[in-house]
């Protein structure tokens, strides 16, 4: 067996590395996702079946430690190799297995080939704990860095980028609204953190429960940003009740704090008709008991929905209404306040465009 099989060797380059500022902690938060990336990846291609939670089974991690090796001068490739570990007769050599196929992972999500990581990945707790610690190594858009992996031959086999960090958080929103029912997403207030012997867990308050969401290891460092009694979006796999509610999170694949900041607008649509504003309108999202709540002060509008998209629309819907009822009715038929209200919106539409 080459050398080269049980070696990995990866280059960070880019702008933050030609201008030297690469942060210790960044080039730490690189190397640890990697090595946890080696583990998930060779225990979603084991025979004795995924743990959805917990730490990795001491073969796996006999398999599949890296040791530094060697580091280039005057850039920032390392280099690292397998461990001496012995594998029975028969038995398949799972840390260079995992070697092989991880660049074709990274392939197939830059390549968005979801047949590709199902048959890299049979198992879909072991594909989604994968991906995860895969995402991690993968930069951020602010890092203006790349991530080369290769096997010590000089030849770098797959990049990551921002962009594949992306569309791993795409296959993530894809496969909660596919078809796959032990994978969804929930919304809902953080309630707290909780930590405790051999269950690491957060409560989130969605669907007027508290929902128990279970995560792995590997999730502590992005569940510690978290703030209790934020907005919180869980995407993971579920238990759900008889009537098809969530129950619990068993997995947690992914967590994200909801944006929730103020935005402007500059238009409104509705049936094919844009209401070109002169200046922007600034408007406020919330989510308060289990909707979600767009409010434009300035028309008094306030828009809700169990769905967010849906809450859109009829923040512009309730524009429409109020500018096809109020502009171009005589004083007589309306009250002062409605009065006041007309001749605002009339001010603040500069142009209504027909759009396809």
């Amino acid at each position: 067996m080459a050398t080269t099989e049980r070696t990995l060797t990866i280059k960070l380059d880019g702008e933050a590395v030609s201008e030297g500022r690469i942060s210790f902690a960044a080039l730490a938060s690189k190397l640890g996702a990697a090595q946890t990336t080696l583990y998930n990846l060779a225990l979603s291609k084991s025979t004795s079946g995924v743990a959805s939670r917990g730490t990795w089974p001491s073969y796996i991690r006999a398999s599949c430690e890296l040791f530094l090796s060697k580091t280039e001068a005057g850039s920032l490739t390392l280099t690292s190799e397998l461990g001496s570990n012995p594998v029975l007769p028969g038995m398949p050599d799972l840390g260079v297995e995992a070697i092989q196929d991880l660049p074709n992972v990274v392939s197939a999500i830059n390549n968005k080939n979801d047949n590709e990581l199902i048959r890299l990945m049979p198992d879909s707790v072991g594909r989604a704990r994968t991906l995860k610690s895969l995402q991690q190594m993968c930069p951020r858009d602010d890092e203006g860095l790349s991530v080369f992996i290769g096997n010590g031959t000089g030849v770098f086999k797959a990049v990551l980028t921002p962009l594949t960090r992306h569309q791993i958080s795409n296959y993530f929103e894809l496969s909660s609204s596919s078809s796959e029912a032990d994978v969804q997403r929930i919304v809902g207030d953080l309630v707290e953190i909780r930590v405790k012997a051999g269950s690491r867990h957060i409560v989130v308050r969605h669907a007027f429960r508290e929902i128990l969401c279970l995560y792995p290891s590997d999730m502590e460092e992005q569940i510690s940003q978290l703030v209790a009694g934020s907005v919180v979006e869980v995407i993971g796999s579920v238990q759900l009740n008889y009537d098809g509610s969530v129950r619990q999170v068993d997995d947690v694949y992914d967590v994200s704090t909801v944006d929730l900041s103020p935005f402007n607008i500059g238009s409104f649509m509705w049936q094919k008709r844009r209401f070109k504003l002169v200046a922007p309108v600034s408007c406020f999202p919330a989510y308060r008991n289990e909707l979600w709540v767009y409010e434009c002060p300035k028309y008094g509008i306030v828009a809700f929905s169990s769905d967010r998209q849906q809450a859109v629309y009829q923040l512009h819907e309730e524009f429409a209404f109020l500018y096809d009822g109020l502009i171009g009715e005589l004083d007589k038929n309306l009250t002062e306040d409605a009065i006041d209200l007309r001749d605002l919106i009339d001010d603040d539409v500069d142009a209504v465009e027909e759009i396809a």
